[in-house]
């Protein structure tokens, strides 16, 4: 789950006809110049409630195109993951489920003003567009205190950017904290991502009401032991690395987007750049150009104000441009060869470059709640409830038809074929992303016994085949190719219980008759 969300939800092309059925919502103002003449409207934010009683998140309206042609483009959403949980204690990372839920407390605010269910059928969760994520990383520590180390270790990493400036002007801190010191959260300031980290504190104001005070000091007890470390990956880095879709976060066996992701926090704590946190010896340094052998030793002396940038073989240059182009060729130099960075004070280098840090800051992977806690904190049992509450929730309205029947999770009947571990090809996976279709879609009819394009006789054999553990293979067709999806029972070791494997490949067209 993310912790914290930004999204588009686009109303797809429909007539003239069609858009007025819809009703959506919006509030605009039409601002006006000097001369009475009017521009552009623009939509404000408003308030709407989440599916936990006291929690709110923001909705506005985007025109499409031409303002004066009083089409709304869609909606955007900023969300946090205790509207729908009440709280973030610990959770588990999982930015379509996230999406979803979003989604879904989006449609009840819509339908609550005015919107028609034909409307809220018409917004489409692969078509989200992700504006800003914020997955949340667990390490976990042996207790608070150890934890609590940890966020400070972060917070001397963070200084690496409170450096001065090179004119010595004033600079505006990218690094601060923001608390009472014992239980403050960090932030690292930056356009494209963002950094923050802290040590949840069981006296945090949450709207959750817990069943019992036991298990609110379980789940504290539980949370209070970890370093989360938050990056927020803005529309800059979700463009460039093609994750804007639901569909680009989904696993499916993998977690490659959140090792991606954790390695945002490396590369901006400078983790990777082999930064020393001991000086160098003197017959290391020896083996420098003399000048930056002088500027170097000054820079590493008990003396606070003898900074490199202050040296008087720098100072003495003719120019500002001059001395700045000098002092970034000696920095690169020094950096390369003894990993010191000659703009960053000493001490801070040293403090920041832990190798006990460097060592806990690797990806941690997937959290995984203890056993007891599964539907109290993130993860996807409690997420089944939480959609399936949303549904009930946005349904009410609505005539009672059998399609519209939401069966609670733990009611449902248990499915046809069980997927396993997830082998996805390179093709296949290629193939969808050329034409823009997700894979899930396909995964669910597979796992449902939807078997697709095949012969009533070959649906009847395949149901047979899963129901006695056998191979089962679906085929889909799709464009001029076909999506198969395939689940056979292996053996994980000698002796071990056969456990399920699904691959999903995309053979090639066969060639066309001439």
């Amino acid at each position: 789950m993310s912790d914290s969300l930004h999204a588009f939800i686009p109303i797809p092309p429909m007539s003239d006809e069609e858009y007025e059925a819809c009703s959506y919502p919006f509030k605009a103002l039409r601002p006006f110049d000097n001369d009475g003449v009017s521009s552009n409207p623009f939509q404000t934010w408003r308030t709407a409630k989440g599916l936990v009683p006291g929690t709110k998140f923001l909705i506005r309206a985007r025109w499409r195109g031409n303002p004066l042609d009083n089409r709304l483009a869609g909606f955007e959403v900023k969300i946090n993951l205790s509207c729908a949980t009440g709280h973030n204690v610990v959770l588990v990372n999982g930015t379509p489920i996230a999406t979803e839920l979003m989604l879904l407390q989006a449609k009840c605010w819509l339908r609550d003003n005015g919107c028609t269910y034909f409307g809220l059928d018409k917004l489409d969760l692969e078509y989200v567009v992700l504006k800003s994520v914020t997955p949340t990383f667990l390490h976990r520590l042996a207790n608070k205190q150890e934890a609590q180390a940890a966020r400070n270790a972060f917070r001397a990493a963070t200084e690496l950017w409170n450096v001065p400036s090179p004119d010595g002007k004033a600079r505006r801190k990218k690094a601060f904290s923001v608390g009472d010191g014992e239980d403050d959260t960090v932030y690292l300031k930056d356009r494209e991502t963002p950094l923050g980290g802290y040590v949840k504190d069981r006296h945090s104001e949450i709207e959750q009401v817990f069943p019992s005070a036991e298990l609110r000091d379980a789940i504290f007890d539980e949370g209070e032991c970890y370093l989360r470390l938050e990056p927020t990956l803005n529309g800059v880095w979700l463009r460039k690395h093609k994750r804007t879709r639901v569909e680009d976060w989904r696993m499916y066996g993998q977690d490659t987007v959140y090792r991606e992701a954790y390695a945002v926090v490396r590369k901006r704590l400078r983790l990777d750049e082999g930064l020393r946190a001991r000086k160098p010896k003197e017959t290391d340094i020896a083996k420098l150009a003399p000048l930056d052998q002088k500027v170097l030793r000054w820079h590493l002396d008990n003396d606070a104000t003898h900074q490199a940038r202050s040296h008087p073989a720098i100072l003495e240059k003719p120019s500002k441009l001059a001395r700045q182009q000098y002092f970034s060729s000696m920095k690169r130099r020094i950096e390369k060869r003894l990993h010191v960075d000659i703009s960053v004070p000493w001490e801070k280098q040293a403090k920041a470059t832990s190798v006990k840090f460097n060592a806990l800051a690797q990806y941690p992977g997937m959290y995984a709640p203890p056993p007891g806690l599964e539907y109290f904190v993130f993860c996807p049992a409690m997420a089944r409830r939480l959609i399936h509450a949303l549904k009930v929730k946005l349904d009410a309205g609505r005539t009672r038809s059998i399609g519209r029947s939401h069966i609670p999770p733990e009611l449902s009947a248990p499915p046809v074929v069980r997927l396993g571990r997830l082998v996805v090809g390179a093709e296949a996976r290629q193939y969808l992303d050329h034409i823009g279709k997700p894979l899930l879609p396909f995964l669910e009819a597979h796992k449902c016994g939807v078997f697709g394009d095949v012969t009533r006789e070959e649906v009847l054999a395949l149901s047979l085949a899963a129901a006695a553990q056998e191979p089962v293979q679906s085929r889909y067709a799709l464009g001029d190719r076909q999506i198969t999806v395939t689940t056979e029972y292996v053996a994980q070791g000698a002796g071990e219980p056969l456990q399920p494997l699904t691959t999903v490949r995309c053979p090639e067209a066969p060639p066309m008759a001439v």
